[in-house]
C-alpha cells in the first residue's frame, strides 16, 4: 500500500487540499493521515472516494501508478485496438501472459485476434479456429453478469455465433449495455456492437437481424445525436431499402461514401460502395428473372 499512500499524497498536495478538506464527508481524518504515513490499508470504496474528490479517474491513477506508463496487460490490449494484424512474436506474447498469469483475459484477446483475422481474410474456419470459437463461447456463456470486457468480446466475434442466439441474446446485450451507457466508453461500445451486427446481417442476408439491428440503431440516433452514427443509420437504411429492391434512396448511398470518403473513414467508404454494388447486382438478377 506504500505505493498507494505516496500517490494519494502527492495527488493531494498538487490540487491544493488539505487531509481535512479531501476527507470532509468521507472518512475521518485520520484515516487518511494514517494511509499517507504507514501505507495502512483503507478500502477500495474509500479510495474511489478521494479519487473523485481530486477529479482522477481511475484510469488515471492506474496510469500514474505504473509510473506514467501503460501496464503490461493494457499494451497487450493496444495490440488488438490498434493492429490490424499481429506478428508471431505479439501472438505468442499473449498465450505466454495466459501460461504465466492464468488470466483467461489474454487468451481471449489471442482468440478474438485469431477468429478475427480468419473471418476477414477466409472463407471458411479451420480446425484451429474452430477452438478458438469454443474458448470464446464457453467463457461467455459461463459469465453471468457481463462487463466492458465481456460485451466487447461479444460484440467483436458476433459472427461466429447463430442467428437463433444473436437474436435470444439481443436484448440481454442491449439492455446490458444501456445499464452502463453513461460511463466511459459505454456509448461507442453500443455503437459497435450495432454496427457489427448491421453488417453481419448484410453479410448473412439475413432479413430479421437487418430489421433488428437497424431499429436498434435508430433509437440510438434519437438518444445521442451523434453524427457518426446518424450518418451510418442513414447509409444503412438506404442499403435495407436496396435489399428489398427499392432503388428510391441511392443517392443517400453515394452521399453516406463521399461523406465517410471525407472523414478519412476509407474502410468504412470502400465497405459500403462494395456492399452497394453487391446488392445492385442481386436486384439486377431478380428482375431478369422477373422477365424471363
Amino acid at each position: 500500500m506504500t505505493k498507494h499512500a505516496s500517490l494519494i499524497r502527492r495527488l493531494r498536495k498538487e490540487r491544493g487540499l488539505t487531509q481535512e478538506q479531501l476527507t470532509d464527508g468521507i472518512s475521518q481524518r485520520g484515516t487518511l493521515a494514517a494511509f499517507e504515513s504507514r501505507g495502512t490499508k483503507i478500502s477500495f470504496e474509500l479510495l474511489v472516494s478521494y479519487l473523485e474528490r481530486m477529479n482522477v479517474t481511475l484510469e488515471e491513477y492506474q496510469f500514474l501508478l505504473n509510473n506514467n506508463s501503460l501496464s503490461n496487460k493494457q499494451k497487450l490490449t493496444s495490440y488488438l485496438v490498434t493492429s490490424k494484424t499481429l506478428t508471431k512474436a505479439q501472438e505468442q506474447e499473449l498465450l505466454n501472459e495466459f501460461e504465466k498469469t492464468g488470466n483467461i483475459y489474454y487468451r481471449l484477446l489471442y482468440a478474438q485476434r485469431k477468429l478475427i483475422n480468419s473471418y476477414l481474410y477466409s472463407t471458411s474456419f479451420t480446425a484451429s479456429m474452430n477452438e478458438e470459437i469454443t474458448v470464446v463461447k464457453h467463457y461467455l456463456e459461463g459469465i453471468d453478469t457481463w462487463g466492458h470486457f465481456e460485451l466487447t468480446v461479444f460484440s467483436n466475434c458476433l459472427f461466429i455465433f447463430e442467428d437463433d442466439y444473436i437474436i435470444h441474446s439481443f436484448r440481454n446485450s442491449i439492455t446490458k449495455m444501456k445499464t452502463y451507457i453513461d460511463a466511459t466508453h459505454y456509448p461507442e461500445l453500443l455503437s459497435n456492437f450495432i454496427l457489427n451486427g448491421i453488417r453481419l446481417s448484410f453479410n448473412r442476408e439475413s432479413v430479421f437481424l437487418r430489421k433488428l439491428f437497424l431499429s436498434e440503431l435508430h433509437k440510438l440516433t434519437q438518444a445521442h445525436k451523434i453524427a457518426l452514427d446518424i450518418a451510418h443509420y442513414k447509409v444503412f437504411t438506404a442499403l435495407d431499402k436496396l435489399a428489398d429492391g427499392d432503388k428510391s434512396e441511392l443517392c443517400e448511398i453515394d452521399e453516406g461514401i463521399d461523406f465517410f470518403g471525407w472523414l478519412g473513414l476509407t474502410s468504412t467508404k470502400e465497405y459500403i460502395l462494395e456492399l452497394k454494388e453487391s446488392l445492385l447486382e442481386i436486384y439486377q438478377e431478380k428482375k431478369l428473372n422477373k422477365t424471363v
